[in-house]
């Protein structure tokens, strides 16, 4: 972020709001506790040395407790906005189902099943606006496609893949495969940043090792401590 205010020193003085959604509500808090330790520390160093203008930050639909938030969550809301039946509830409630945690450590053989089953009673659910509407240039703008992208179309599991069980899981339960669910429409975002104009004016490089910007990008190309540490 220093090094960007460097490249763009019009912006220092403009007051700064960090905003993000769901696995903002990690990076997004971190992020401001950091710039706010370091314009502690450097308060007394000014003007010499830079402080961002921090002055507050959103975030929407976070996560932010691997125990309680994503898919636990999901399960629990479903229920109250009738997603699923009082008898699968009542299985999931037997069962002592836990969801929580990254990669659902957890989670039993017959809650992996029950999670099946609910995930199949939502496949076709806005995962993030179970009442909205997608908007597009067609009757179904989730499916359309763009001319630039190199990545046609996303799941609901590239956005959310701690929110699915794996397939191996799936496969044991008769149910297997993905398709593209309502809303989940990122094709005008990654035109956008792949533009060469716009490319020219972030300084992002036209070489072979700068790949063209995608929605989610995993390991190996992406590798970071998911869970806070320790100390």
């Amino acid at each position: 972020m220093l090094a960007w205010f460097a490249l763009y020193p019009e912006f220092g003085t403009n007051e700064l709001y960090l905003s993000g959604e769901s696995y903002a509500g990690i990076y997004v808090p971190y992020l401001a506790r950091e710039i706010y330790n370091y314009n502690q520390t450097h308060k007394d160093d000014s003007p010499a040395v830079f402080m961002p203008n921090l002055i507050g930050f959103a975030v929407g639909n976070g996560v932010t407790n691997w125990t309680y938030d994503t898919t636990p969550s999901f399960v629990e809301m479903g229920y109250w906005h009738s997603l699923y039946s009082d008898s699968l509830r009542k299985k999931i409630q037997a069962a002592n189902c836990d969801y929580g945690g990254y990669a659902q450590p957890n989670m039993s053989a017959i809650c992996a099943a029950y999670l099946v089953q609910f995930e199949a009673l939502v496949h076709s659910v806005n995962i993030y606006n179970i009442f909205g509407i997608c908007y597009g240039t067609s009757d179904n703008p989730a499916l359309e496609e763009g001319t630039q992208s190199k990545r046609k179309s996303f799941t609901a599991k590239d956005y959310t893949p701690w929110a699915f069980v794996s397939d191996e899981i799936k496969a044991e339960h008769g149910l297997v495969g993905d398709s593209l669910p309502p809303c989940t429409f990122g094709n005008p975002i990654m035109e956008y940043f792949d533009d060469p104009d716009v490319r020219t004016a972030l300084h992002i490089p036209f070489d072979a090792a700068t790949k063209p910007w995608e929605m989610c990008v995993g390991a190996p190309a992406f590798n970071y401590t998911s869970l806070p540490q320790a100390s």
